[in-house]
């Protein structure tokens, strides 16, 4: 459920969040905006196969029925094996007019799935409406890595090397 109405200059202006602890999510046109709904489910397509991923997080909203918001991955559209999911509170349990200023969530390491596809659902922890204020992903990568193939040669090389003294 979102506003078609464009926000003010004044409501962005009166956004209270963290700008430098959300770092890119703390721009405050997107973070004072949000997506809620009960089980909203969307794809993040296009994605490279051979990489994994990393998705970031931010839901905040004051006097919500659920103190936070769960967000999940799973393999397919069916939205039935979960890959990964978490919670995150997008308001402070047991003061519900205090919300979620500076706290976010990442999944990790996510692998594209079919068609290459991330399936992304979130919801109230408790049932209800769920929220997204802003999100990121970001592509992970990868620790150099020596295949056997090419750390065997490397030593070959290594060891002819040191039995040919002189040699340069």
């Amino acid at each position: 459920m979102t506003s078609n109405s464009p926000l003010t200059p004044a409501e962005v202006a009166a956004a209270d969040i963290d700008q430098a602890a959300l770092g890119n999510l703390g721009v405050k046109a997107a973070a004072v905006d949000f997506a809620a709904e009960t089980n909203c489910r969307f794809e993040i397509q296009a994605l490279n196969p051979l990489k994994k991923y990393n998705l970031k997080f931010f839901g905040s909203h004051k006097f919500s029925t659920s103190d936070a918001t769960s967000y999940s991955v799973y393999t397919d559209n069916t939205y039935t094996t979960l890959v990964a999911s978490g919670l995150l509170n997008v308001q402070t349990p047991g003061s519900p007019n205090l919300h979620n200023r500076d706290t976010t969530l990442t999944l990790s390491n996510l692998s594209p799935q079919t068609a290459n596809i991330l399936y992304v659902q979130f919801t109230g922890a408790t049932g209800g409406f769920g929220y997204l204020n802003s999100m990121a992903i970001t592509d992970v990568v990868p620790e150099p890595t020596c295949g056997a193939a090419v750390c065997g040669l490397a030593g070959l090389v290594a060891a002819h090397r040191r039995r040919r003294p002189g040699a340069r």
